[in-house]
């Protein structure tokens, strides 16, 4: 069934809001179920932590007139920093997956790789293909002109 992939499942990137087939993503079969997929990413944001003299205002504050509560909150709300010095923001992301019961019993859809709101999955050929048909639907939709009204 869909808990094994076999050499015949493609990857395909998947859109946060692109509108998805009713086949597994999985077996292949049939289905309207949906199964939400959380996947957080790790961003380097630009700019330096704390730097210039509000940082420093703002550090020894929270840690001096907050006492311990302040090192907790501090320790909380840090994201963390590269080898730069530069933030690493944490993304977080949602997107629904048509995967029937028989397979969600068995596995979760897995992200592969992700960009900004776009996500590889590993899928079953059929889910590729009717992808690829609603894709083109869309895309010929989007290029259809309407008759002039008058």
């Amino acid at each position: 069934m869909g808990m094994y992939y076999d050499l015949s499942s493609d990857i395909v990137w998947i859109d946060k809001h692109e509108t998805l087939p009713n086949i597994c993503c999985d077996c292949g079969s049939f289905t309207d179920n949906r199964v939400v997929i959380k996947h957080v990413d790790l961003v380097a944001g630009s700019g330096m932590t704390g730097a210039g003299l509000t940082g420093i205002v703002l550090m020894i504050f929270v840690h001096v007139a907050l006492g311990p509560v302040g090192w907790l909150f501090s320790a909380l709300m840090e994201n963390g920093e590269d080898e730069e010095g530069n933030k690493i923001v944490k993304q977080k992301s949602r997107l629904k997956i048509p995967q029937c019961q028989f397979c969600h019993g068995v596995r979760s859809p897995e992200v592969i790789e992700s960009r900004v709101s776009s996500f590889a999955f590993r899928v079953h050929p059929k889910f590729k293909q009717g992808l690829t048909v609603l894709r083109e639907d869309n895309a010929r939709q989007m290029t259809q002109v309407s008759p002039p009204t008058g």
